[in-house]
């Protein structure tokens, strides 16, 4: 035990009073149990370490409770306890850092950013910045993009790089006024030339991205985030080798990028690097790599991998359109607008799973709203004929009218035909292709890595 807290005995009477204010009727359970006892069961509940702090428990004797020791290699932790309680910021930020990673003891987030919270409230602006990014990915915590936004305001107030870059990632993704969106390149300018290359990135994909688009500078701010060990820089880099966006082409050197990404389980790395082997094999062999790199990449998050498999399957011999829509399903069901257009076709066609066109249409519906073109195109000939619903000849136009708009070629040509020689609904469906980033639309997509239509087919990878 810590020595603020010596004696079996003062571990039990601090492990009561906590359980009294989270439960009162359960809190004589705890006065007979071991040590070991108090060690594997009494962390459980998610707000345990904020209850902890806020009602007085030492850090030294959390430190003990929570079975952290030198028997798990964290000897310096009762140390940095008893810092943290004689007023140390850097020590309490040192234990959320321990408690979030699980390095010498068992991971707690909920202890992380109690002891975060009490740093940051002592002025240590990493601390703050750690906690804004918690409240932004849900880590530990409720999503809170308003907490983020105000402890990335005091990081990065004080000068923190990382506060910089993360309070330029909550005003990007969830700005409140064009004010706020106006500030983003300053703070990620400011977050790279401080050392955040996480930041230097993120500048990368907004200038690379977005109008108007420098591309030569993209490369000269990935670049900086790769040289630096980012390997989302890397990936992006290796990527405009590879289209040649911005920089002169250079296969060779883009596929040692994209393979150190990969390797480095940075899932976009996989997606690109399965790409330039499927797309530009320097030997026969690099195609066969193609199916594994595309599953790595879809186990480390990233969805357009999960749908780009799906796409090899449906599409190429030999077929496995039931394993094509299960990778659908996944990319779909994290937010893919692409997987949700491909499950939606699969179900009205039945190619790999039974026929619903009901929940087809519903989700060709939403791929629509997002702004794929080819979705629209789809759900315009389910209306039209009638599939998973009544027919709807208005709405089948609008939705076709919507795909032209979106880009989509055959869609305007379609449109025009019926235009000039109207026919009869057919109530027969026609099998589709599934959507791959290669056509025309630019669909608005809630995944970070995934490629959309168009120009940007290789949609960036930010922070």
């Amino acid at each position: 035990a810590a020595a603020s807290c010596p004696r079996a005995a003062a571990l039990r009477r601090a492990a009561t009073d906590l359980r009294v204010a989270l439960d009162p009727v359960a809190a004589t359970d705890l006065r007979g149990l071991e040590m070991s006892d108090l060690r594997t069961t009494f962390w459980s509940p998610r707000r345990v370490g904020r209850v902890a702090l806020s009602i007085g428990v030492v850090a030294a004797c959390v430190v003990a409770l929570a079975g952290c020791g030198r028997s798990r290699g964290g000897g310096d932790l009762d140390r940095l306890g008893r810092r943290c309680d004689r007023g140390s910021a850097t020590a309490c930020n040192e234990l959320g850092i321990r408690f979030e990673n699980g390095t010498g003891c068992v991971r707690n987030l909920a202890l992380a950013v109690a002891f975060y919270g009490r740093a940051c409230e002592r002025g240590e602006p990493v601390a703050c910045s750690n906690l804004a990014a918690m409240y932004l990915d849900g880590t530990g915590v409720n999503v809170d993009f308003d907490r983020a936004r105000a402890y990335a305001e005091t990081s990065c107030g004080a000068n923190n790089a990382r506060g910089c870059d993360n309070l330029g990632v909550v005003l990007r993704d969830h700005p409140r006024s064009p004010a706020d969106t106006a500030r983003v390149p300053s703070l990620f300018e400011r977050a790279c030339a401080g050392g955040s290359f996480a930041a230097c990135n993120n500048l990368g994909v907004l200038l690379d991205d977005h109008a108007p688009r420098d591309p030569r500078r993209a490369v000269t701010y990935y670049t900086r985030a790769c040289d630096g060990g980012s390997l989302l820089g890397c990936a992006n880099l290796g990527d405009n080798l590879m289209t040649g966006d911005g920089i002169a082409v250079d296969l060779v050197r883009s596929r040692a990028l994209l393979t150190r990404a990969c390797t480095g389980n940075e899932g976009f790395g996989c997606l690109i690097l399965g790409r330039l082997l499927r797309d530009h094999p320097a030997q026969p062999a690099d195609a066969a790599q193609v199916p594994a790199l595309l599953q790595k990449g879809c186990d480390l998050g990233s969805n357009a991998s999960c749908n780009e498999l799906g796409v090899l399957l449906d599409d190429h011999a030999p077929r496995d359109p039931a394993r094509a829509v299960a990778l659908y399903r996944r990319a779909c069901d994290r937010g893919y607008v692409l997987g949700c257009s491909n499950l939606g076709q699969n179900l009205v066609s039945g190619d790999g799973i039974a026929v619903d066109a009901a929940a087809g249409r519903v989700l060709l519906a939403r791929a629509c709203a997002a702004n794929d073109a080819r979705a629209c195109h789809e759900l315009s000939t389910c209306l039209r004929r009638g599939l998973g619903g009544a027919p709807d000849p208005a709405e089948a136009a609008v939705a076709l009218g919507r795909s032209c708009a979106l880009g989509d070629a055959s869609a305007c040509a379609e449109a025009a035909h019926a235009v000039a020689t109207p026919t009869a609904t057919d109530p027969s469906p026609t099998p589709v292709a599934p959507a791959t980033p290669t056509d025309a639309a630019a669909p608005a997509d809630d995944d970070d890595d995934g490629p959309r239509h168009g120009h940007h087919g290789h949609h960036r990878h930010h922070h």
